[in-house]
This record gives structure tokens, C-alpha cells and sequence, in this order.
């Protein structure tokens, strides 16, 4: 009898083992599952993030395009000084009037000082309409060849 009891006691330790153990594999499969669940979606946003890296790097390439086709109707103009209150549109009249190309206000986008990088100078830049009326100031200025700040107006070369 004593040995039942024994027995008895091992066989429940037991049972309260096996039940233990099967509660912690509950538990880890269910973290397995959590985890797998997670890895699945980690899936799906690297996937989606790589179509939009993707989409990005293309519309910046097409950007970059754009953005160097409308520079095909810029002209940089250098040597110009600054002067206190100017009107940059009557310095680029001079500067077409000196070159014997007439260009009208409806046939330029816009004027713009712009910095030179390690210069205190800056530059005119000139972004006309279209690239025929830039091809047409730029061939006039060609056959000028030299043209100075003295030229358009201002004491210094």
C-alpha cells in the first residue's frame, strides 16, 4: 500500500509536470505565432518601402530632368556690379541694347541675383520664355565679342 502511495505521489508530480510543460509550450507557441505574425508584416513594409524608394528615386530623376530642361533657357550673366537700389530688368536692358538684341519684358521668366560660390560677387541670371529668344541674345553676344561693365553703364570694368 505504501508503495501505491508512492507511486501515487510520483504519478501527480508528474501530471503537475506534464501540465506545466504543456502550459509553457502554450504560451512559446503563442509568442512563435506573435512573432511569425510580426516577421509577415515586417515582410510587407520592407516590400512596400522598396516600391517607394523606388517611385522616390524616379520622380527624382525626373526632377533633376526638369529641372535641367528649364535651365536650357538660362543665361548667367558675370562682371555686372552691384549697385544700391538697382533695377536688374534695366542693367539686362543696357546689356541687350549693347549687343543690338532687343528683348521685351513678356520674353524673359525672371532676373535674379544670384551668389557665385566663394565670391562676395553675385551673378545675373536671365531665364527667358523659350530657348530660341536665349539662342538669340547668346548668338548676338557672340558676335560682340567683348562687351565690359563700362559698356552697359557702370564707370568700372
Amino acid at each position: 500500500m505504501e508503495e501505491v502511495k508512492c507511486i501515487k505521489q510520483e504519478l501527480s508530480g508528474l501530471k503537475e509536470s506534464c501540465e506545466f510543460n504543456r502550459n509553457q509550450s502554450d504560451r512559446q507557441a503563442l509568442k512563435i505565432s506573435n512573432l511569425e505574425l510580426k516577421i509577415s508584416n515586417i515582410l510587407k513594409m520592407e516590400s512596400s518601402i522598396d516600391a517607394t524608394t523606388y517611385k522616390i528615386n524616379a520622380l527624382e530623376k525626373g526632377l533633376a530632368l526638369r529641372d535641367q530642361w528649364t535651365r536650357l533657357n538660362n543665361i548667367e550673366v558675370k562682371g555686372v556690379p552691384i549697385k544700391t537700389n538697382e533695377n536688374i530688368f534695366s542693367v539686362i536692358k543696357s546689356l541687350t541694347n549693347e549687343v543690338g538684341q532687343s528683348c521685351r519684358k513678356y520674353q524673359i521668366n525672371y532676373i535674379a541675383r544670384v551668389p557665385m560660390q566663394n565670391h562676395k560677387e553675385k551673378y545675373i541670371v536671365i531665364n527667358f520664355v523659350n530657348r530660341y529668344i536665349k539662342e538669340k541674345f547668346i548668338a548676338a553676344a557672340q558676335a560682340k565679342k567683348h562687351i565690359t561693365a563700362a559698356d552697359i553703364g557702370f564707370g568700372v570694368n
